[in-house]
């Protein structure tokens, strides 16, 4: 089973992938956290299966890699990601999130698509206020079921998951 949850910033698609990585022992991938700074949002952090933190962004005034206010860092997203192509047949898969900060990277499109292909289910995030080849692909095939997710029906999908997964 491949779940892939899309919505709006802010509707819940991490917030909701981040209580199934928690709860879940046999996973592999990742998730991204917001860095908070007196509760405005400063950055994001990926956080691998096995805990190891890196930055993938931060508000920046400038860099190589700019997405809106941020400098997306490109080589601490590359660092983490080698290790996570190795999994377990029975691990679920994590990725969180299928959106243009880390679609800047060609090793974490070759992680997506690694996952995409595995026998393994995975459960992730994809942005809709982006698109590119990779999310194009995404859309397009049959095995993936996609869930457009609002503040109003997160119960409801949540549950749909957890019957999915089970």
């Amino acid at each position: 089973m491949k779940i892939i949850l899309s919505g709006e910033p802010r509707s819940g698609k991490s917030t909701m992938v981040k209580k199934f990585f928690n709860a879940t022992k046999a996973r592999q991938g990742f998730i991204t956290e917001e860095v908070l700074e007196h509760g405005e949002r400063m950055g994001f952090d990926i956080v691998t299966a096995s805990g190891i933190r890196v930055s993938l962004a931060r508000i920046a005034t400038d860099g190589p890699y700019m997405v809106g206010k941020y400098c997306v860092d490109i080589t601490a997203l590359e660092s983490v990601l080698q290790p996570l192509f190795t999994f377990a047949p029975d691990d679920l898969l994590f990725v969180d999130e299928i959106a243009r900060m880390a679609l800047q990277s060609d090793v974490f499109k070759r992680l997506v698509r690694e996952y995409l292909n595995s026998g393994n289910s995975l459960l992730g995030t994809m942005a809709t206020n982006y698109a590119d080849d990779l999310t194009e692909e995404i859309l397009c095939r049959d095995d993936i079921t996609l869930y457009m997710i609002t503040p109003e029906d997160r119960e409801q999908v949540e549950l749909n998951i957890r019957e999915a997964l089970a």
